[in-house]
């Protein structure tokens, strides 16, 4: 069976080639965008750096979203999230 290229399906994103993509899109669920050291995941309205692709509560994480018209960093330190500062 012969494959189709992403280039003849409408709409589709591929990998290979510089895209532009309007619109809104809506994810069901954490999207993760791995790094060199960490995993960029974004859940809800929260992103995390992450050290184990999945694992969003883990000692030395790290997160940050907006609370109040402030950006708000916390870091993960075992037992709780813990603010380090807000911008």
């Amino acid at each position: 069976m012969d494959k189709i290229k992403s280039k003849q399906v409408d709409g589709v994103v591929d990998k290979h080639t510089d895209q532009t993509v309007t619109g809104s899109k809506t994810f069901q669920g954490v999207q993760h965008f791995p790094g060199t050291n960490y995993t960029l995941s974004i859940s809800e309205n929260m992103l995390y750096w992450v050290q184990n692709l999945g694992t969003l509560d883990e000692p030395d994480n790290m997160r940050v979203f907006c609370r109040d018209g402030r950006f708000v960093f916390e870091a993960y330190n075992g037992d709780e999230w813990v603010e380090q500062s807000s911008l």
